[in-house]
């Protein structure tokens, strides 16, 4: 089961853990989509301190039903 809560700006979110490229484990909060199909998106500044590997580019259908291409890490 995953617990969660309610944040002032009224989104629901729950704490992940994502692990950087030496290992570290870092908790962030993680706002629940209900159009959630498996991908995360991080700020950029977390990418870049936290070393992740660039793996290629990946087209996404967004909420709005645009298409974008984004980078995958």
């Amino acid at each position: 089961m995953i617990t969660g809560s309610v944040n002032a700006g009224r989104a629901a979110v729950i704490p992940l853990v994502v692990v950087d490229a030496s290992g570290q484990p870092h908790t962030i909060e993680a706002i629940i989509d209900t159009g959630f199909t498996g991908s995360l998106t991080l700020p950029s500044r977390l990418i870049a301190a936290w070393g992740l590997s660039f793996r290629g580019h990946q087209q996404v259908t967004l909420g709005n039903g645009s298409l974008d291409l984004l980078d995958v890490y």
